[in-house]
């Protein structure tokens, strides 16, 4: 509430540029596991104990960890994303967590912070109208049909996609702050 809204708006735009160009970027072949969840010890800096399928809690670790998570949480706060598009990145180079657990460990924390948003926002006396309300519905029948036809698309083409998405939006967005 403190930073003018072009301010917000151009930090957001940025953000979407640097998701987009991730998403266009190849991913290099990198020396080491190319599966998540069986790197050797020293390769990442949060490792899973093979007998328990915990994090072997180092200051390492806990260090890591907790500046991902403050990181996502100023991201979040100031711009209202950061769930996705910073912790999939993050845990993926970070720890040897497989991708299922990142996406789910994802949702869980994008989950959290929209039921917070939801109850600040309900707390401060917004109420959806029967307009938010048909875009919940609208928003809630596309992605069941998003999750039906993505098993048809490559996976390649729904980066770039998004990735467009993602850089038509920054743009347009950027000419609205007047960049």
């Amino acid at each position: 509430h403190q930073l003018p809204e072009k301010i917000l708006m151009i930090l957001f735009s940025l953000l979407m540029v640097m998701v987009a160009w991730r998403m266009l970027r190849r991913e290099r072949k990198d020396e080491g596991p190319s599966d998540h969840g069986h790197a050797n010890w020293g390769q990442k800096n949060c490792m899973l104990d093979q007998q328990t399928g915990r994090f072997s809690w180092t200051a390492k670790c806990t260090a890591t960890l907790a500046a991902l998570g403050a990181v996502t949480g100023v991201v979040s706060g100031l711009l209202g994303v950061g769930g996705g598009f910073l912790i999939v990145p993050a845990f993926k180079q970070l720890t040897d967590v497989q991708m299922r657990g990142i996406i789910a460990t994802s949702l869980m924390v994008i989950s959290l912070i929209s039921a917070i948003g939801v109850i600040g926002a309900f707390q401060a006396g917004v109420r959806i109208d029967s307009l938010g309300a048909s875009f919940i519905v609208a928003s809630i029948v596309g992605m069941i049909i998003g999750r039906k036809l993505c098993a048809h698309v490559p996976a390649r083409a729904l980066q770039v996609g998004f990735a467009s998405v993602c850089i038509v939006i920054a743009a347009y967005m950027l000419f609205r702050a007047g960049v």
